[in-house]
This record gives structure tokens, C-alpha cells and sequence, in this order.
């Protein structure tokens, strides 16, 4: 019998793995994106709330509900913080050099301080002001017949300065805990100003937050019983039906607003907490790559952050017919005084030129009919 012999190939030797993974790219475009999105969003929110505010105080018959005070506040609280952020926008930097050249936060600590002082007091005036609106809504919506007496003009006036002052006063204490450090705008005493910021987060947004997610489940749960009994009550007053529409309104404004509150806010909060605590959470695991979507995480979520403040106009314009009308009624009511004044002037001019040639024709021209803004 032949002997075989099996000749068997010698393992392979494994393979040592090596990390062919490129480095993260520059954070550069980061800041870029950071600097140019909310530059955008800060100076349309600016124009865009100013021109609110204008429509808000020109309409009168919107100034009739308690529910436009709460709302022209949460716009003045909003052109607040755009105005803060404008001061830090125009100091950013992309880690070596400034965008525009400007650092007067990093030459003055009061005004660094300041600019600080404006930002958290127009967040805690929007946060509360927001559930301050959201809770006017729940008590018109669940409770229409004793609405005229809980939502009273004193009560909201009362409201709004206890929110405003307790704002201004909380908003002082971060303050103190800023300075200057190698030219730069710092935080000085990074406990106190942790231990602030985690009660700001806490009872400027988790809590509203939290409670503008039931208050609107309840709204919209009490919504049909409460059109139930609107219908009733027009048929005793003839101005019912307006009432229950402007009512409606401001409701739907209630519910965009504090959608945005907590969809556009939400994801700036959760990405900033993760990367404070980044340490904590990945330990030795912690690379490069982890950092670097890390802060493009929270980069572009403060642009998003930021547009919270800058878009209760375009809210108000889907949620109030009345608030259109009135914008209307501002721009195209002072084109048609134009155009009807530029008409009469050329009226007159016309009738006098005619009268001069003939004795027959009267020296009083036709009216001019001012145009209607289409």
C-alpha cells in the first residue's frame, strides 16, 4: 500500500489590523456654517419681529385679546435675545481669527457681561412667556364661560411684569461669574456658572417644555367640547362668532409656538449636554472622529436653536387670519394712500390745465377712487 503524505500549508499568520480611518477634517467649515446660518437667521428675525411687534401695536382689534399681550412680549423678549446674539455674532471667531475683525467683548468686561445679561433674561422671559400663553389657551379652551373673568386685563398685566422683573433679576446672577482672559470673554467661576446653567435648562426648558406637551394634549382633547360650547354662546350674543374665531386663532398661534419651543430647542439642549458630558460618557473610547460630530452636532443645532426667536412672524401669518389682515392693511393701506394721493394730484392737475383752455368745463374734477391692495 502507498504511503501518502498529506502535506498541509502552514497557517497564514492573521493579519495585524491597522486603522486606516482618516483624521476628522477641519472644524473650520463647522464654525462657518455656525457663523453664516445664524448670521442669516438673527438679522431676518430682527426685521421680521420688529415688523410684528408694529402689526401688533397698529391693530386694535387684535390688542382686544389678553392672549396679544402675552404675545408682544414673547416678540420684545425674542428681539432681546437676537440682539444679544447679534453682539456675540459679530465677535465670533473660527478658533484663530475673527470673522469681522471685532472683539470689543474680549475689551470691556461689562460689556461682555451685558451682552450675557440680555441673552438668559430674553431666554427666561420666552420660556415663561411661552407657557404663560400656553396656559391662558387651556383656561379659554376648557373653561369658555369663566374665561372673561380668570384672563382679565389685570391678571395678564400682573403676569407679564412678575415674569419680566423675576427674568431681569435671574438673568443677573451668570453675569458675575464672566470676565476677561487673554482678551477673550470667559467663564471665571466654572462650578457657579455649571450649577446656573443646569437650573436654567431645568426651569426654562425641561419643565415648560414638559408641561406645553399636556397642557396642548389637554387643549386638544377639551378642543371639540369647547366649539360645542361657543356655537352655544353665539347664539345669544351677536358677536359670538367673532369672538369664537379670534379665539380659535389665537389658539392655533398658541399651539405653533409652542411646537417650535420644544421641536427647535430640543435638539441644541440634548447635543450640548452630550458633549459637555463627553468625557463621562465614552472615557478612553473618546477620539477624534466622536469630538468632531460632536461639535458639528451642536454647531448646527444652534443655528436651528436660534431660529426659534426669529420665526413667531411667519407663525402668527399661518396661524391668524387677523394678523394677515392687519399686515395688509398696514403696507397695502399706505401703497393706496400713495397711489391715491399721486390720482388726485394728477385729478387736479388735469382740471386746472383744461380749465385754463376752456370756460365750459367745470373746476372741480372727478374724485379719485383709491385702488384696493389685491
Amino acid at each position: 500500500m502507498e504511503n501518502r503524505t498529506l502535506l498541509l500549508e502552514e497557517d497564514e499568520p492573521t493579519p495585524v489590523e491597522e486603522n486606516y480611518e482618516s483624521p476628522p477634517p477641519d472644524k473650520k467649515l463647522l464654525y462657518d456654517i455656525n457663523f453664516y446660518g445664524s448670521g442669516v437667521v438673527i438679522l431676518m428675525g430682527l426685521i421680521l419681529n420688529v415688523v410684528a411687534l408694529a402689526v401688533f401695536i397698529a391693530g386694535r382689534k387684535l390688542r382686544k385679546a389678553t392672549t396679544v399681550s402675552f404675545l408682544m412680549v414673547l416678540v420684545v423678549g425674542d428681539l432681546l435675545y437676537l440682539l444679544g446674539e447679534l453682539l456675540r455674532w459679530l465677535n465670533s471667531s473660527n478658533g484663530n481669527e475673527a470673522y469681522l475683525g471685532l472683539d470689543f467683548l474680549g475689551h470691556s468686561v461689562w460689556v461682555c457681561r451685558l451682552t450675557y445679561y440680555i441673552r438668559y433674561s430674553a431666554q427666561i422671559i420666552c420660556s415663561w412667556m411661552t407657557l404663560a400663553i400656553t396656559t391662558e389657551r387651556f383656561v379659554a379652551v376648557a373653561y369658555p364661560t369663566k374665561v372673561k373673568t380668570i384672563c382679565t386685563v389685570r391678571t395678564s398685566r400682573v403676569a407679564i411684569g412678575s415674569i419680566v422683573v423675576a427674568a431681569f433679576v435671574l438673568g443677573a446672577f451668570p453675569s458675575w461669574t464672566l470676565g476677561l482672559s487673554s482678551g477673550r470673554c470667559v467663564v471665571k467661576a466654572r462650578e457657579s456658572y455649571n450649577m446656573w446653567m443646569t437650573s436654567l435648562r431645568i426651569a426654562c426648558y425641561l419643565l415648560p417644555a414638559l408641561t406645553m406637551v399636556i397642557v396642548s394634549c389637554l387643549i386638544s382633547a377639551f378642543l371639540y367640547k369647547a366649539r360645542k360650547l361657543r356655537q352655544r354662546m353665539s347664539t345669544h350674543s351677536g358677536t359670538g362668532s367673532r369672538q369664537a374665531s379670534m379665539d380659535r386663532q389665537m389658539t392655533g398661534i398658541m399651539l405653533a409656538v409652542a411646537s417650535t419651543f420644544v421641536v427647535l430647542r430640543l435638539p441644541y439642549i440634548l447635543s450640548y449636554w452630550v458633549a459637555y458630558r463627553k468625557d463621562d460618557i465614552w472615557g478612553d473610547t473618546l477620539d477624534d472622529w466622536v469630538t468632531y460630530r460632536l461639535t458639528a452636532a451642536v454647531k448646527i443645532t444652534d443655528v436651528f436653536a436660534t431660529a426659534n426667536y426669529a420665526i413667531s412672524f411667519f407663525l402668527f401669518c399661518l396661524s391668524a387670519g387677523a394678523f394677515r389682515k392687519q399686515l395688509r392693511r398696514m403696507f397695502c393701506g399706505s401703497l393706496d394712500g400713495r397711489r391715491g394721493s399721486r390720482d388726485t394730484s394728477g385729478t387736479i392737475a388735469l382740471t386746472s390745465r383744461m380749465t385754463s383752455r376752456s370756460t365750459g368745463v367745470a373746476r372741480n374734477g372727478p374724485e379719485a377712487t383709491p385702488r384696493r391692495c389685491s
